[in-house]
């Protein structure tokens, strides 16, 4: 198999979820990714930044290190 066709496998299966989905089922993913590509689409035409929204456990690890970097700031301007 060619890279670009495990390429697309890859990636039909990520969406879909399962190696021999229903037609009925198949349909449904197919419209759900119609409708993100046309919003992103829509998006970049309005010349808003397109991106995916972080994963929370990255989120609450910049929280802490932000936490972090507070508590010794702080820390810093006491002992100066």
């Amino acid at each position: 198999m060619y890279n670009h066709q495990a390429g697309w496998h890859n990636q039909f299966f990520q969406i879909v979820g399962r190696k021999n989905p229903f037609f009925g089922y198949l349909f449904e993913k197919l419209v759900k990714e119609q409708r993100e590509t046309e919003t992103i689409i829509a998006e970049v035409d309005l010349a808003r930044i397109v991106r995916n929204k972080p994963k929370k456990k990255y989120v609450i690890v910049a929280q802490k290190l932000q936490y972090v970097r507070l508590r010794y700031l702080r820390t810093r301007q006491e002992t100066s």
